[in-house]
């Protein structure tokens, strides 16, 4: 069996605070297409996030395809307060990630489901990054999960 990647790239940002430190902000991402009744969705641009334990999926995007809701639950971040919870629905959805030339087969994910759009698409662990060897090179700009 040969080895196959999937190619990552590279974004930087400012962080508006603290542009005069240079300190911006670098971030993977992968492209990703989910599982809906008429077959695949457009993909989407995710943060691939290594310190992420499960992926996040906003609700614009996992309403429209084909979902097995599992329960309820607030996900928090460094803040543990109440207040800086994050309601979402856990849940299994089908996926697949891929690039220009090629794509994974159909994945199944549990994922967090936000109630809300105010969070961004993030691959993280749980399903997905513990499936796929990766690679991070920004110096290089080379970038890749292999499977």
């Amino acid at each position: 069996m040969s080895i196959k990647r999937i190619s990552l790239h590279f974004r930087k940002f400012d962080n508006p605070d603290l542009v005069d430190l240079d300190m911006g902000i670098i971030r993977p991402f992968c492209e990703v297409a989910f599982v809906s009744k008429e077959g695949y969705t457009d993909s989407y641009s995710a943060i691939l996030d290594t310190g992420a334990p499960v992926s996040v999926i906003p609700y614009q995007i996992w309403s429209m395809v084909e979902v097995n809701e599992i329960r309820d639950y607030a996900i928090r971040g460094v803040v543990p307060k109440r207040e800086c919870s994050l309601p979402v629905t856990i849940g299994e959805i089908s996926c697949i990630l891929l690039d220009k030339e090629q794509s994974t087969k159909r994945i199944k994910v549990k994922s967090y489901l936000a109630h809300s759009n105010e969070v961004p698409l993030i691959i993280g662990f749980k399903d997905l990054l513990d499936r796929f060897g990766l690679y991070l090179d920004f110096k290089k700009n080379l970038a890749y999960l292999e499977y």
